[in-house]
């Protein structure tokens, strides 16, 4: 179990990073808030889980890599 929990956490921040990678090629994180915001849009599934199963899955939630994303507008300014 805290195998598994360990290459979730791993793999979340590789996600994240590479989201923050896709930004600084393309030069600004706001396509990428685009896209991202609508796939959000387009899940009609509704989200249940718990605590334990948000801590085993392999990829953030969209909004989490969203507001990543928005993080980064912020050091772009300065």
């Amino acid at each position: 179990m805290l195998f598994k929990f360990l290459s979730s956490a791993i793999s979340q921040e590789r996600e994240l990073a590479a989201d923050a990678l896709g930004a600084s090629y393309v030069g600004s994180p706001d396509p990428l808030i685009r896209a991202l915001t609508k796939l959000d849009n387009l899940s009609d599934k509704k989200e249940s889980s718990s605590t334990l199963s948000d801590l085993m899955i392999s990829h953030p939630g969209m909004k989490e890599r969203i507001s990543s994303l928005e993080s980064l507008k912020g050091e772009n300014d300065a």
